[in-house]
């Protein structure tokens, strides 16, 4: 997990993170906003659970986190690649784990956060969703993100690119464009990976 003002442009990278929003200016709950200030104000509270939650995990068995690890890609699998769909069922266990301190100290989820286990796991998924893949199921390819910019630039048929056999292929002329293509993306200030 990251935290930072920008997320890193390769897809690889990208893939292996879950993005957390953290900044006040999301907290649009005055409940919330001021559980963060009181979290702000508070570092040995925080420092304190990560302590007791580092106790519950040297408690847990490796056979145990690894059930969790199998349930939460049991819940994963089939809507993300692999490789996101991995890294879910990491943070699953960490919630798991969490779950399982709240049941060490004689406490029930739900006394303790004001969502369900499951609403937090959905909440995952739309994160996941919404924050890392754009409203889609998949990473975009460097190829994929360089054609939606193309395709803002209103490039020039036959002057840019045209059709081939029968419509079925696109022939750009990417190394005659390609200056106006980076200078582009730095004016209107569009990140990510682009191709060398």
């Amino acid at each position: 997990m990251v935290a930072g003002e920008q997320t890193p442009a390769e897809a690889a990278i990208r893939e292996r993170t879950i993005e957390l929003l953290f900044s006040p200016n999301d907290l649009t709950n005055k409940d919330f906003e001021n559980a963060f200030e009181f979290l702000v104000e508070n570092r040995p509270l925080l420092e304190s659970f990560g302590r007791t939650l580092l106790d519950v995990a040297l408690r847990t068995t490796p056979d145990e986190a690894n059930g969790w690890y199998k349930e939460g890609y049991e819940r994963f699998k089939g809507n993300f690649s692999s490789r996101i769909t991995k890294n879910l069922s990491c943070v699953y266990a960490g919630l798991k784990l969490i779950e399982k301190l709240c049941i060490f100290l004689k406490l029930n989820w739900i006394d303790v956060f004001p969502i369900t286990f499951d609403e937090c796991v959905d909440h995952l998924v739309y994160a996941v969703k919404e924050f890392l893949l754009d409203g889609g199921t998949h990473t975009k390819t460097v190829i994929e993100e360089s054609f939606e910019v193309m395709a803002r630039m209103k490039l020039k048929h036959d002057r840019d690119f045209v059709f081939d056999n029968d419509g079925r292929h696109m022939c750009v002329r990417f190394c005659e464009f390609y200056d106006d293509y980076t200078q582009y993306r730095v004016h209107h200030a569009i990140l990510g990976e682009v191709l060398r």
